[in-house]
């Protein structure tokens, strides 16, 4: 099924110099196996872009993966002109990103594609001057 990322992996990101760096992590041996071949270098610089040099560590006892991006942010928090400077966001950036997920890896409650959504229920106020809230009568109106 085509889904945020973020449906099965949580991550924590931030920086360290001109570096970024992104931590992603899975809660199931099963989501951890799926990710490890999902998730290479090349496939998280389809996921973003602006990634440059990656370079990817095993995490394999906390089933998470880390990533270092090299030079995105340039010479550091205090020279860059990215809108998120601290590399903050990319984490959640990552985790937004749509990819496809083995059905087996989601929560079967969430399988399905959400509900549309309806308009509200709306009342009508009496013609009286009656509040549309409560229907209470407000006296005459002007």
């Amino acid at each position: 099924m085509r889904a945020p990322l973020g449906r099965i992996v949580g991550a924590r990101s931030g920086d360290k110099g001109g570096d970024a760096n992104i931590g992603v992590w899975t809660r199931t041996d099963a989501a951890y196996a799926w990710l490890r071949e999902e998730l290479t270098t090349a496939r998280l610089k389809e996921l973003l872009p602006e990634a440059g040099e990656v370079t990817r560590y095993e995490l394999p006892n906390l089933r998470a993966l880390n990533f270092v991006l090299h030079g995105l942010l340039g010479q550091g928090v205090a020279a860059s002109t990215r809108f998120d400077p601290q590399g903050k966001a990319l984490g959640e950036w990552l985790r937004a990103r749509h990819v496809d997920i083995p059905d087996e890896l989601l929560d079967p409650a969430t399988r399905t594609a959400p509900a549309t959504r309806t308009a509200p229920a709306t009342r009508t106020a009496p013609a009286t001057g009656a509040d549309p809230a409560t229907g209470a009568d407000q006296g005459a109106r002007t």
